[in-house]
C-alpha cells in the first residue's frame, strides 16, 4: 500500500468519509478534508538509498463554521495518532502557518500538518 492509501484508511469515518487527495469534487458538502503532500525526501546514506522516505502532508480541514473546522482538525490529529503502528508508519506533527476563511463561499479551513517515515 502507498502512504496515500494508508492515510485514507486512517481517516475513515471522519467527516462522513469526505477525505480527498489534492482536490475535492465541486459538488461536495462540508465538512471535508483535503490532503496534499508538500515534501518527499528519500533517505540517502553514503552507501545509497535505504528505501525509507520522509513525506510531509498538509491536511486542510474545511467546514461551515470556525468551531467545526477546529473539531475536524482535532479529529484528523486523533485519527493519525491512533493509526500509528497499525496503519500508518512513524509520524510526527509539524507546525502550520495559519487558518483561512473564504467569504465568497462562507467556509473555514483549519490546517494540520504531519510528517511520516515510510517505505
Amino acid at each position: 500500500m502507498s502512504i496515500h492509501t494508508d492515510i485514507v484508511t486512517a481517516l475513515e469515518g471522519i467527516v462522513s468519509d469526505n477525505v480527498y487527495i489534492e482536490a475535492a469534487p465541486p459538488e461536495i458538502v462540508l465538512p471535508m478534508v483535503i490532503f496534499v503532500r508538500k515534501n518527499r525526501d528519500p533517505l540517502q546514506t553514503l552507501l545509497g538509498s535505504t528505501g525509507d522516505i520522509n513525506s510531509e502532508f498538509v491536511f486542510e480541514c474545511y467546514a461551515k463554521t470556525k468551531l467545526e473546522a477546529l473539531d475536524v482538525a482535532d479529529d484528523v490529529r486523533a485519527a493519525i495518532v491512533a493509526a500509528m503502528d497499525s496503519v500508518l508508519p512513524v509520524q510526527y506533527e509539524l507546525p502550520v502557518s495559519a487558518d483561512d476563511y473564504e467569504p465568497i463561499v462562507m467556509e473555514y479551513m483549519e490546517p494540520v500538518s504531519f510528517g511520516f517515515w515510510h517505505r
